[in-house]
C-alpha cells in the first residue's frame, strides 16, 4: 500500500498543488486547510507522515504537532513548512520532536526528497524493532532504536526519533568526527546546498542537554575545531 501523507496548510493553492504532486508520485494524500480539520481527518485515517505549515490561523502547526503527537504517538514523522524568517519556530518544532523542515519558497522535488528520506528512516526504525536485532553497544552505553532509549552505564535517557537517528550514526562511527554537512547527507539524506543547518544544530544541542552533565562543556558529544562533531565515550 502507498504511504499516506497528511498535508495541512491554510494556503489553499499550495495545499492543492502538494496534493496533486504527491498523488502523481504515488502517495495517498489527506489534505486539510486548518488544524481542526486535520484532527478530524486523522480520527478516521491514520497518516504515515504529516507535512504541516507552521503559521496558520486558529491552531498553528506547532499546536497541531502537539495534538497529533498526543493522539498518534511520537513515531508519526512530521515535516514543517516555514518561511525563512520563521526559523525560531523551526527550532521550537524540532524541540517538539519534528523530523525535518522545508523553507518556503521551495521546489516540489525538494519536499518530495525530504519525504522519501524521512520515510526511509522510519522504515529502518521499523526494521530495527524486529525481534532478534540487537541494540547498539559502545563501551558501557547501549542504544535500543526500537524504544528510542539510550542507557548510559545504567542511566536511561529517552530520545526522540531524530535524536536516535543521529546517535545511531555516531555509535556506528564512534570516535570519528563529522561536519554538519556530512551529517545532513549521511544521516538525513540532504543534498549539498539544500539547507538543514538548524536540524543539525538543534539536534546536537538537545542531545547534549540529555546526555551531558554540563551541555556548555560537553564531555561525550564534542565539537572539534575545523573537523566537526564526534562522540567519545570513555
Amino acid at each position: 500500500m502507498p504511504a499516506r501523507i497528511l498535508v495541512v496548510d491554510d494556503e489553499v493553492d499550495l495545499a492543492n498543488m502538494l496534493e496533486s504532486g504527491l498523488k502523481r508520485a504515488g502517495y495517498d494524500v489527506l489534505v486539510a486547510y486548518d488544524g481542526n480539520e486535520a484532527l478530524r481527518l486523522t480520527a478516521e485515517k491514520v497518516p504515515d507522515l504529516a507535512v504541516l505549515d507552521i503559521v496558520m490561523p486558529g491552531m498553528d502547526g506547532l499546536q497541531l504537532c502537539k495534538a497529533l503527537r498526543a493522539r498518534l504517538g511520537a513515531s508519526l514523522p512530521i515535516i514543517f513548512l516555514t518561511a525563512r524568517d520563521q526559523l525560531t519556530d523551526v527550532v521550537v518544532g524540532l524541540d517538539l520532536g519534528a523530523d525535518d523542515y522545508v523553507t518556503k519558497p521551495f521546489a516540489f522535488p525538494e519536499l518530495e526528497a525530504r519525504i522519501r528520506g524521512v520515510l526511509r528512516r522510519c522504515a529502518y526504525q521499523q526494521q530495527a524493532s524486529e525481534p532478534g536485532l540487537r541494540p547498539l553497544v559502545v563501551k558501557n552505553w547501549t542504544l535500543d532504536p526500537r524504544t528510542f532509549e539510550l542507557n548510559m552505564g545504567g542511566q536511561p535517557v529517552r530520545l526522540t526519533p531524530v535524536e536516535t537517528d543521529l546517535m545511531v550514526y555516531f555509535m556506528h562511527h564512534h570516535g570519528q568526527a563529522f561536519s554538519a554537512r556530512q551529517l545532513l547527507s549521511d544521516v538525513w539524506g540532504y543534498k549539498p546546498g539544500t539547507g538543514g543547518a538548524a536540524l543539525v544544530r538543534v539536534t546536537i544541542r538537545n542531545l547534549r542537554q540529555k546526555i551531558e552533565g554540563n551541555a556548555m562543556q560537553p564531555k561525550y558529544l564534542r565539537t572539534l575545531r575545523r573537523r566537526g562533531y564526534m562522540l567519545s565515550v570513555d
